[in-house]
């Protein structure tokens, strides 16, 4: 937690960190004492900034070095000193790792847990590229997390607040306690629950947060806006929020810059956390973005114009290779794999077949 303050104080961080940051902050007096006295001696002792750039290591170890030397001084006794120290301040991290879990394709949970001082313990679930895990919360709540995603939230006050903070996409079943609200923050959007199913997509480069309500009801408030403003939704509502029109605008309401799609089909927006993954329509473009996080690869187009090509389909087990295969019979393009990058070719043989075909259909 340590290095995320400074981080914070240093405004280095954004999004997610930032709000893990400020709340554990505003948890207590005592966190609020600490994180400014870490403020004052990171001012202190920061480094002058020299041709190499300001050396982030050694201003950390500066400011813990001074940080100790204060407490020592007022402690009389050197050994009880050295034990305080250490059990306060010397960035304490736990850590586990959950056991491999089969969700379509091998997944890997990795949890972390940050504890300073009586602070609230910080859980925090990472799904790397390639993979997607499935998690059971305190309250029995269930969530499949999909690949490049993060969700953390702190155990010591989950059962008081249900909150969880999410980066990336997951899929939530959440159970219902009545005057009990969960609450699933990201970036800039906050979405109240009242015991339903829906799904988040909110990775941080992507510009819209896209919520997707399956059943129940959820409520979607603007976390960054100095007005309050709720939306409701209601299932087979898809609403995208353009994150990316509104960062300079804190007076703007939530509804502006909120477009809501009703009467969706959501299969296909959920299906990637179940064994058939269904895809609906969807431009190569961006279908090669969510294959990048389902396989763990990285996907460039010689051709701009092969993006643009349109694909439905669904697909149990396949592997990239197969897949890529699959979009080959369907549309004019060649691919080439090479380590962990794909290569998508243009076909200009069958590219005129294609286009006839096409104009016969139109």
């Amino acid at each position: 937690m340590q290095e995320l303050l400074v981080q914070y104080i240093a405004g280095k961080l954004d999004g997610l960190e930032r709000i893990q940051a400020k709340n554990w902050i505003d948890e207590s007096d005592e966190n609020r004492q600490y994180f400014e006295e870490i403020k004052k001696y990171y001012q202190l002792t920061k480094l002058i900034k020299k041709p190499g750039g300001f050396n982030k290591e050694e201003g950390w170890e500066r400011v813990k070095e001074g940080y100790r030397r204060i407490y020592l001084n007022k402690i009389e006794d050197l050994k009880s000193a050295k034990r305080l120290l250490i059990r306060r301040y010397m960035i304490p991290v736990a850590a586990s790792i959950m056991a491999a879990l089969f969700i379509g394709t091998l997944s890997y949970q990795f949890i972390f847990e940050k504890k300073v001082d009586n602070s609230p313990v910080l859980c925090e679930i990472n799904v790397p590229m390639g993979s997607k895990s499935q998690v059971r919360l305190p309250d029995s709540s269930v969530i499949w997390i999909n690949a490049g995603s993060k969700l953390s939230y702190f155990t010591n006050s989950f059962m008081e607040n249900r909150m969880v903070m999410l980066e990336g996409e997951a899929y939530f079943d959440v159970m219902h306690i009545d005057n009990n609200q969960f609450v699933v923050r990201t970036s800039d959007v906050d979405v109240k629950v009242y015991g339903t199913q829906f799904n988040i997509k909110s990775y941080p480069e992507e510009s819209v947060i896209t919520t997707t309500l399956v059943s129940g009801k959820v409520a979607m408030e603007w976390n960054q806006s100095s007005k309050f403003e709720r939306v409701f939704l209601e299932p087979n509502h898809v609403a995208r929020f353009n994150k990316s029109k509104i960062q300079d605008n804190k007076n703007a309401l939530l509804s502006e810059y909120l477009k809501i799609e009703a009467n969706v089909s959501t299969k296909g927006i959920t299906s990637w956390k179940d064994n058939e993954w269904v895809i609906e329509s969807e431009e190569l473009d961006d279908l090669a973005i969510l294959l990048e996080r389902r396989f763990n690869v990285k996907i460039a187009f010689e051709d701009e114009s092969l993006k643009k090509y349109k694909f439905s389909g669904t697909l149990k087990e396949e592997t990239l290779e197969q897949m890529l295969k699959i979009i080959q019979l369907s549309a004019p393009i060649l691919f080439t794999i090479m380590d962990n990058k794909v290569t998508i070719h243009d076909d200009p043989s069958f590219r005129k077949k294609y286009d006839s075909l096409i104009n016969v259909l139109d």
